[in-house]
């Protein structure tokens, strides 16, 4: 897709494999580009990543205005809690590579969310976090 002389890069996020409920378009190179979240249209994903309260975290504000941070763990490698500030843990994020019953799986989330529409903004704000910290090492 171009945008004026832009190069851009859309990546859709899928709710039971065939309803989008996100899209990620990213911008040419490794700059962040635009989310849109559901009917929350052209997010900056710099949003999604805002500073946190320390050097480890990063900040978004949810669509019900309350502010959450994704904290990176300094000890675990690609391990994040998810936190409502300032200190009320929601989720937690580890990278697992393991066999199950339907698969191999990748990943474990664990989260005490009960608002289908956080759930998704912290997903989204997670995988932009991801990939902000792979291209910083």
């Amino acid at each position: 897709m171009l945008r004026g002389l832009e190069l851009i890069f859309q990546r859709k996020v899928y709710r039971n494999d065939t309803e989008p409920v996100a899209y990620l378009d990213w911008a040419n190179g490794d700059g962040l580009g635009m989310a849109t979240i559901r009917d929350k249209k052209d997010t900056p994903m710099s949003w999604l990543i805002m500073r946190g309260a320390s050097q480890n975290a990063r900040m978004f504000i949810s669509y019900d205005n309350r502010s959450y941070e994704w904290r990176r763990l300094p000890d675990v490698s690609q391990a994040y809690d998810l936190y409502l500030v300032p200190d009320h843990r929601v989720a937690t994020f580890r990278r697992v590579n393991q066999q199950t019953p339907v698969g191999p799986s990748y990943a474990l989330m664990e989260y005490v969310i009960d608002n289908e529409a956080l759930l998704l903004e912290s997903l989204v704000a997670l995988c932009i976090n991801r990939w902000v910290d792979m291209r910083a090492t």
